[in-house]
């Protein structure tokens, strides 16, 4: 996968970007794999 940087307007166009891209990722595993696996940290940082 190569790397790609991209410039948002501001938060909003961000946080779609970024949920349209993991919806993205976890279809094509589905597609592939049958399963989509996800670890997500918590805590305070």
């Amino acid at each position: 996968m190569k790397a790609e940087q991209r410039v948002m307007a501001n938060p909003t166009d961000l946080i779609n970007a970024a949920a349209e891209q993991f919806i993205s990722v976890a279809r094509m595993a589905i597609a592939k794999r049958g399963v989509f696996y996800v670890a997500l940290a918590g805590g305070s940082t």
